[in-house]
């Protein structure tokens, strides 16, 4: 079992942003060589809780008269419990007991002390405790756990005790100690509270505390080590705030804050110019004048890469909203390139958006590369209206994706109706039985009242199963619009993989009806259904054309 102490040097790595800590540098030397300290490694057991004064909180066993106490707290020197009148020579558990619990409370006999005798919750409330030393570790009889002793004295009666670091199964004891936390945390060490989001940091979203009292808490089960620090914090309005700053996945963090170092917050201020696209662009563009003869530039992704339409910090990477991936081989076209933060982008469009892109992940031929160094050579006010006219293209182009993606939705009106997907599939891995799913679109002006699918379902072997099977899809399924029907247990075998659509009759609530036979006419293309469903760069804005008017 881990130790306290080491618990406690854990405590100290804190690193909001993986580089800087909140407490003070010689804490954090120290834990670079303490966080060795292997499992059992009893000849590196540190001492730093030697000194210091501490106070002991928790929550014990329940004991017969409902109170809670503690197996864990030993007098040096046990009390004598004498059960009759001493003789020349009185026999130890006879004549009297040896009591070495703090304060010992519970039965006397002789069969149940050891398990009733126990220290009351409240002789160990608000008591203040010095640490004299710590011993070695103590290996338990299975030889697996490790706990350890800690010579106190009493504050208040000045008596000598010993606590055993590992308790009894269900017994918490919680250590304080302020000089302990101060040590880690300086009085008056200036930090910041990040009040906006994690990951896109702005100096103006920080608040400015002064760190005015600190408190080392440490909460001990059998099990393991909790350690926290309690900071009390002064703002800038004089109001002391507390913060909870503890051990969370596997790391020490504040529970849901984000406090920073000064040398963090300096970092942030540092880099807080932010680089984020205009996704507004004005159709007076489009009338743009330059002194080259091209319109625009056009390349090709060579990977599956990650797109932005905000740079700045190393944080605002990471936001969904400012980011998204565009696939290998995605035509864009470039408006410009430019240097952030050391590495160069293009502005580039693409599927009705507007973003940053690392140059490295474009691919130019020749004469698209010749465009983009005559572009760069002019003036950056000429390359500005050209990305401008380059986003007015992009949202012509994208209508016209659009357009041709509707007009081949509305190609199935002729048969009155559409397959958007449909699937076989296992319905329960605890029950046999296989089910079925539907999406229909509706490409006619009419309503659909019914639709009648003929079916039949095969096994791995290409063999059908059964007879054909009949399910009846009761609408209304609007003009325009989709409708999706389940079907569970159409074979109450798990052996199908699969079906073929023998026909389908649509009923109209107009009194008309078809029936179709040959399905692969108004199954949906994989590129029709990812166009619709699973458009590109959903995550960002789309750009927009308007009327701008003139500063």
């Amino acid at each position: 079992m881990r130790n306290v102490i080491v618990a406690l040097i854990l405590l100290l790595s804190l690193n909001v942003f993986a580089k800087k800590q909140l407490v003070d540098s010689k804490w954090h030397h120290l834990l670079q060589e303490e966080s060795k300290i292997g499992y059992n490694d009893v000849s590196k057991y540190p001492k730093h809780l030697v000194g210091e004064t501490v106070h002991f909180d928790g929550v014990g066993n329940f004991y017969g008269n409902g109170e809670r106490g503690f197996h864990c707290f030993y007098n040096i020197k046990p009390d004598t419990v004498w059960l009759k009148k001493p003789k020349d020579k009185p026999q130890i558990n006879k004549d009297y007991y040896l009591m070495p619990y703090y304060h010992g409370m519970g039965e006397y006999s002789e069969k149940s002390y050891r398990d009733n005798r126990y220290t009351p919750i409240t002789d160990i409330l608000e008591t203040p405790f010095r640490v004299d030393s710590v011993s070695d570790a103590i290996f338990a009889d299975n030889n697996i756990n490790t706990f350890c002793k800690v010579y106190l004295t009493n504050l208040i009666s000045n008596e000598k005790l010993i606590w055993v670091s590992t308790t009894e199964d269900d017994e918490i004891v919680t250590i304080f100690s302020e000089s302990l936390g101060e040590k880690i945390i300086p009085l008056n060490t200036k930090i910041y509270e990040n009040r906006g989001s994690y990951y896109s940091s702005k100096p103006g979203d920080f608040i400015q505390y002064t760190v005015e009292k600190v408190t080392y808490v440490c909460k001990v089960t059998r099990i393991g080590y909790y350690p926290k620090l309690v900071l009390g914090l002064r703002d800038k309005r004089n109001e002391l705030i507390s913060y909870e700053y503890t051990y969370r996945d596997n790391g020490y963090s504040l529970l849901d804050k984000n406090l920073i170092s000064q040398a963090d917050y300096d970092e942030i201020v540092d880099n807080d110019k932010v680089y984020e696209i205009n996704s507004v662009t004005d159709k007076k563009a489009l009338h743009n004048k330059f002194p080259f003869n091209f319109i625009f530039i056009e390349g090709e992704t060579t990977d599956n890469e990650f797109v932005y339409q905000k740079l700045g910090g190393e944080s605002s990477y990471y936001l969904s909203s400012y980011r998204d991936l565009l696939k290998k081989n995605s035509n864009v076209l470039i408006g410009d390139k430019k240097t952030i933060k050391g590495k160069e982008y293009f502005v580039a469009t693409c599927w009705g958006k507007c973003f940053y892109i690392p140059v490295g992940s474009v691919s130019l031929n020749k004469e698209e590369q010749a465009k983009l160094d005559s572009l760069m050579s002019y003036s950056q006010e000429i390359r500005d209206n050209f990305l401008e006219t380059t986003k007015c293209f992009e949202i012509y182009r994208n209508g016209r994706y659009y357009q041709e993606t509707m007009k081949e939705m509305d190609s199935f009106e002729k048969y009155g109706l559409s397959i958007v997907d449909w699937e076989v599939y296992d319905e329960s891995e605890y029950t046999d039985g296989t089910s079925m799913r539907f999406n229909f679109y509706n490409p006619s002006k009419s309503t659909i009242k019914y639709i009648t699918i003929n079916f039949l379902g095969y096994n791995a072997v290409d063999d059908p199963v059964g007879r054909t099977m009949t399910r009846k899809c009761i609408g209304p399924i609007e003009s325009k619009k989709l409708g999706e029907y389940e079907f569970e247990y159409v074979w109450f075998t798990d052996i199908v993989e699969y079906a073929k659509i023998k026909s389908i009759k649509v009923d109209y609530k107009n009194g008309t009806s078809k029936t179709i036979t040959n399905i692969s006419k108004i199954e949906w293309s994989d590129e029709l259904y990812e166009l619709v469903f699973n458009p590109q760069l959903k995550d960002l804005k789309d750009l927009k054309l308007e009327d701008l008017d003139e500063e």
